[in-house]
Order: C-alpha cells, then sequence, then structure tokens
C-alpha cells in the first residue's frame, strides 16, 4: 500500500493477464494419476504425502522443495486434460497463495519465486479459467504480491542461472500483466545486460553447465514469442544470444539425442533438447574461433567425441546438484 513502493516496483494489483506464454517443456500426464495415488515425485526425489497437502509435507530434499514452489509440474496436471486435474491445480495454488502471505524462506528466494511467476503466467488458462470470483481474485493478488517482491529482491539472487531467470520473469510479467508496461522496458533491459554477461560468445553458459543452455532456451524462446505478440521490439542482445545457444546446443548434442554431460549435470531430456533444436532454422555449429569455453567436437562417419578442454567454472557458479546451486 506504499505510494513510494508502487512508484518503485509497480502496483501489486493484477486485474488482467493480457497474453499468455506458451511452456515448451515436455510434460507427462501420468503425473496426475500418481498425485491421486498421494504421490508427489519431483527432482529426482518420491514423497509419499499420506493424504497431506504436499505444502505441509517435510520435504525430501532442497531440490524437491523449490521444485514443489516453482510450480514447473503444473504443466502435466494441464496435459492431463480433466476437470479434476484443473481443479487440484486450483486448489493448490491457492493453497500455496493462502499459506505464503509473508514474503519469506524458500519459496521466496529469487529463482524459486521467478520459476513460479513464469509457471503462472504460462498455465493461467489452467488455474484461472472456469475458477469463482474469490479464488481468481486471490491468485491474481498473490501473483501482484509476488511481482512486487521480485522487483526488489532480484539482486540478492545468486550469481548465474538464479539471477537470470528472476530477471526473466520480470520480463514475461512486463509483456503478460495488463499496467505493467511502464516497468517493461526498465526489466526487459537489465535482463538483456545480464543475458549478454553470462552467454559467452560461443553460447555457452558461463557455468559451463551444458544443461542451463537447454533449460535456457526452452524459457527464451516463448519469450521471444511474447514480445512478437505484443508487437515489441525485443533487446537485441535476446536474438543475437539466442542464436548462438542453439547452435552451441547443436555443437554438445551426442548421437543418440542426448546433450553431452560435464560440470555437475545429470541424465539429461533428448525430448527437451530436441523441442530447442527445431527452433535452429540454419542448423549451424559455432564457428571454432569462437569456442571460448573449449568444448571440442570431434566427428567422422558415426563417430561423435566432445571432449571438455576448458578450465573448471568459477567456484561461485558450481552446481552442486542438478538443478541445485
Amino acid at each position: 500500500n506504499s505510494p513510494l513502493l508502487r512508484w518503485r516496483y509497480g502496483s501489486p494489483a493484477v486485474d488482467q493477464l493480457l497474453i499468455v506464454p506458451q511452456d515448451l517443456r515436455p510434460s507427462d500426464p501420468s503425473f496426475w494419476r500418481e498425485i491421486q495415488l498421494g504421490q508427489f515425485g519431483l527432482a529426482g526425489a518420491l514423497a509419499d504425502l499420506g493424504g497431506r497437502s504436499p505444502f505441509e509435507f517435510h520435504p525430501p530434499t532442497k531440490a524437491w522443495a523449490r521444485s514443489l514452489h516453482g510450480f514447473g509440474w503444473l504443466r502435466h496436471l494441464e496435459a492431463a486434460d480433466n476437470d479434476a486435474a484443473r481443479e487440484s491445480a486450483r486448489r493448490l495454488a491457492l493453497e500455496w497463495s493462502i499459506r505464503h502471505r509473508s514474503a519469506s524462506g524458500l519459496p521466496f528466494e529469487p529463482m524459486v519465486l521467478g520459476r513460479r511467476i513464469i509457471s503462472w503466467l504460462s498455465h493461467a488458462t489452467l488455474l484461472l479459467e472456469g475458477a469463482d470470483r474469490a479464488t481468481y481474485d486471490a491468485l491474481m493478488e498473490s501473483l501482484g504480491r509476488q511481482l512486487v517482491t521480485l522487483s526488489g529482491v532480484w539482486r540478492d539472487a545468486s550469481e548465474g542461472m538464479p539471477r537470470l531467470v528472476a530477471l526473466m520473469a520480470l520480463t514475461y510479467a512486463g509483456l503478460c500483466v495488463a499496467g505493467r508496461d511502464r516497468r517493461l522496458e526498465h526489466d526487459a533491459r537489465l535482463f538483456a545486460g545480464e543475458l549478454s554477461r553470462q552467454i559467452r560468445k560461443d553460447g555457452c553458459h558461463i557455468s559451463r553447465h551444458p544443461g542451463i543452455g537447454v533449460e535456457l532456451m526452452l524459457d527464451l524462446l516463448p519469450l521471444r514469442q511474447c514480445f512478437t505478440a505484443r508487437d515489441r521490439t525485443p533487446p537485441g542482445s535476446l536474438l543475437t544470444v539466442t542464436g548462438r545457444m542453439i547452435a552451441m546446443l547443436r555443437h554438445m548434442r551426442m548421437g543418440d539425442g542426448h546433450i553431452a554431460r560435464f560440470n555437475g549435470m545429470g541424465i539429461p531430456s533428448p525430448a527437451a533438447l530436441a523441442t530447442v533444436i527445431a527452433y535452429d532454422e540454419d542448423q549451424s555449429l559455432p564457428p571454432a574461433k569462437l569456442l571460448a569455453s573449449r568444448y571440442q567436437r570431434l566427428e567422422r562417419a558415426g563417430t561423435i567425441v566432445i571432449v571438455d578442454a576448458g578450465a573448471a567454472p568459477p567456484l561461485a557458479l558450481h552446481v552442486l546438484r542438478d538443478g541445485d546451486w
């Protein structure tokens, strides 16, 4: 309610969404069946809820908790395509908004907060279509409060991917949420600058974690579409960097469709990589002279060898476990 905070970070009131971004990540409709059985499997860990809400269940790992509060699993419920799954998605989002009115703890880590905002925007149809007025108002109010919070705390995000996701979420909101146009130019400029800083000339992320490129592209490609849908010119660096990143991912792609695994990467998703590669218009590889990351590719006939000939990433960017920074 502070006029100063409204002036600096934007109004917390969200009345209307202008567009709904596309979620390119592969979905699994069987996730809904697992929920019906009382199970919630996220980030490589399975929680047997025993009739409890996932938000009152002690998380088996921090990565599981971050995945839960990031709401990326909404895509699985939308893919189930039935009324019960849609109602469950709305109920869980509403429960979250009631439980977490105070912006504190793991659910409000900048990267988790940014991921949740992107997920809610991308699946706004699932959450809002058919909702009663009270539920609609509660979810929109929560979204507005989260945006104001993220506008103030993104600087606290850890170096690397967490900070990039936080700024990307603010840019998404500037394009999708009515009334945030005033923030768009400012947030998009910050995001474009951070993107250019974190992506090397060869298209590799500064962490040298190949999977981060896939994860980022699954968000960057719909973001480009949002700029087009709003008839806005995207930052020049967004177009340039995404082209480099796709070329780099093609460079790191093995013969079986998986991406090469280095620097803490777990088991990759060939479907996610294939989705990103499909957007590569010229199907090019980065020039050898631009391989700042020093991932070398040897290819002859049906054999592909990828060699990591570079130095280890900075400790601040080290991935402890896949998806956990």
